[in-house]
């Protein structure tokens, strides 16, 4: 029997209306194209690429060791199928935007009209100042002018499309992957099948973490956690959510550990033998020096690839998810350990805490760690580190070092 996620849904609701929406996730969940609504369905019958019978085998391979994984931490596993993964062209994302609360949008709207205003008036002063010609000027300016009207769909799309590689939709009960990226051309035709297991790993991983709802004052269910990360309710002000970075560094380490296993089966051995060659170890150890990154991060490499400086080329190489926020949890667990070694007789156990959070919701046991090694209010810094900017991330490193130190230095 297929095991099946328990649905949250919080907020003022009754007990009947409840039902229904944990009763629509799970259908969406179990029979997914059954419950899609006909514009969706028209939507895949026209967009979505078919998977290969190896694409198949591989989320079959990352359901089982997902679902190991997580029966071995002592929490519930789920089983995810190929049905509710589809592979779409980036140009078609558009069309599977993840739905979002009115508010949400209107909000979203009306910040990226400032942003275009503020665009705008740093244009007009680089006009006046001269560093524009009249017509680069007017060029440049027609183009922002235009952005102005964007709606959510729209930005959605603009701010989203060279960030991602695929997305969790937990509304929809699905799991969109980028056809460019998911999948990469072998020169004698097919496709490399690493890329795509760690992409679909990533994925399916926050596709079983932990996901609650809330709803607005229509009664529409949007996402309130994820996983570790925390949105702000349907109602809220606010847009941003929290413990991004904290959460994806989770992801990005259960999926390092178990893409280790999962290399060693049969249907990746053409791949290994290339990368296990002195060839491949050469490159991979050339591009850790240059780029500053240590060789085990460096997970693929084209066999075809001729050495450049082009590290962000995903058809050449693929580096493991989130480096930098996963130096900042490997960090929380090391001084955790330190501080609590009579309950933690090693790192892993403390990453354990971790990874049940991400899967169970409950954020209070590693919430009471961190502050009481860190000091009141670091959980809160750390709920403030987000996935894009490395700079930002290093910030809180160094403010979580010194909340270290000056615990430490209170305690002599």
């Amino acid at each position: 029997m297929k095991k099946t996620p328990e649905f949250r849904i919080v907020g003022k609701i009754s007990k009947e209306k409840e039902e229904e929406l944990k009763n629509l996730f799970k259908n969406r969940f179990l029979n997914h194209y059954l419950f899609l609504t006909p514009e969706q369905k028209k939507f895949l019958e026209k967009y979505e690429l078919s998977k290969t019978k190896e694409e198949i085998k591989i989320i079959e391979l990352v359901n089982k060791a997902t679902s190991k994984f997580m029966k071995n931490l002592g929490v519930k596993p789920i089983d995810v199928s190929s049905q509710n993964i589809h592979l779409i062209e980036v140009k078609n994302i558009g069309y599977f935007v993840p739905p979002t609360s009115e508010k949400y949008k209107r909000d979203l709207e009306e910040n990226y009209k400032n942003y275009i205003n503020q665009k705008l008036k740093e244009i007009e002063e680089g006009f006046k100042q001269g560093f524009l010609s009249e017509e680069l000027y007017r060029e440049v300016k027609k183009k922002y002018e235009e952005k102005k009207e964007k709606k959510y769909e729209e930005i959605w799309v603009e701010k989203n499309k060279d960030l991602l590689a695929g997305y969790t939709d937990p509304y929809n009960q699905w799991i969109i992957l980028l056809a460019e990226i998911a999948r990469v051309q072998k020169r004698e035709g097919g496709f490399y099948l690493i890329p795509f297991m760690n992409l679909v790993l990533h994925e399916i991983l926050h596709f079983k973490s932990y996901a609650a709802f809330s709803v607005d004052q229509e009664l529409k269910p949007w996402s309130y956690r994820r996983g570790v990360r925390v949105f702000p309710p349907a109602t809220s002000p606010k847009i941003e959510a929290y413990f991004l970075g904290l959460d994806e560094a989770i992801t990005a380490e259960i999926g390092k550990r178990l893409f280790n296993q999962l290399i060693e089966n049969k249907i990746f051995t053409e791949e290994i033998r290339w990368l296990r060659s002195e060839k491949a170890k050469l490159l991979i150890k050339d591009l850790s020096i240059i780029f500053n990154f240590p060789e085990d991060e460096i997970f693929w490499i084209n066999e075809n690839y001729e050495f450049n400086f082009d590290l962000e080329n995903s058809n050449n190489i693929r580096i493991f998810e989130f480096y930098h926020q996963r130096k900042v949890l490997n960090y929380l667990c090391e001084e955790i350990q330190k501080e609590f070694s009579d309950q933690y007789p090693n790192k892993e156990a403390v990453f354990n805490e971790f990874f049940k959070a991400y899967f169970n919701g409950k954020l209070l046991t590693i919430a009471r760690l961190v502050e009481k090694t860190f000091g009141e209010g670091s959980f809160r810094l750390l709920g403030q580190m987000k996935t894009v900017l490395i700079s930002e991330v290093k910030n809180i490193f160094e403010k979580l070092q010194n909340l270290r130190n000056k615990r430490k230095e209170s305690q002599k």
